[in-house]
C-alpha cells in the first residue's frame, strides 16, 4: 500500500492474526529489490497502474499478484496494463468492488 496507516493497520493485523512473520509491508518506493513469490496491493486504480511496470519488476517469476481496492469500471484497464506481465483473472467481486489476481508470466 502507500498509505503509512494502512501499512501499520496491516502489521497490526498481522500480531493478531500470528502471521507477522510471514508477511513484509513496505511502501512501494522503499520495497527491496528482491523479488518475492506474492505481491498485494490495495490501492486505487490509478496508482496500480503506475506502479504495475515496478510490481511486475518485485514479483518473481511464476509468483502471484493481488490487486485489491479497484472500482468495477476500472478493472478492464488494469486487466489490460497488467497482462504485459501476468495472466490476470478477476478473482472476486463484492458489489462495485474488483479484486484481481494473476500469475506471473516466465
Amino acid at each position: 500500500d502507500n498509505d503509512p496507516q494502512a501499512l501499520l493497520a496491516t502489521r497490526d493485523n498481522a500480531v493478531l492474526n500470528q502471521v507477522s512473520n510471514r508477511i513484509q509491508t513496505q511502501q512501494p518506493d522503499n520495497s527491496s529489490a528482491v523479488p518475492v513469490p506474492l505481491l498485494m496491493a490495495n490501492i486505487l486504480a490509478g496508482p496500480l497502474r503506475e506502479l504495475a511496470p515496478r510490481f511486475a519488476e518485485y514479483v518473481q517469476p511464476e509468483g502471484h499478484i493481488v490487486l485489491s481496492g479497484i472500482i468495477e469500471d476500472q478493472a478492464d484497464m488494469l486487466l489490460q496494463v497488467y497482462a504485459e506481465w501476468f495472466d490476470m483473472q478477476v478473482y472476486q467481486q463484492k458489489d462495485e468492488w474488483i479484486c484481481l489476481s494473476g500469475r506471473k508470466r516466465p
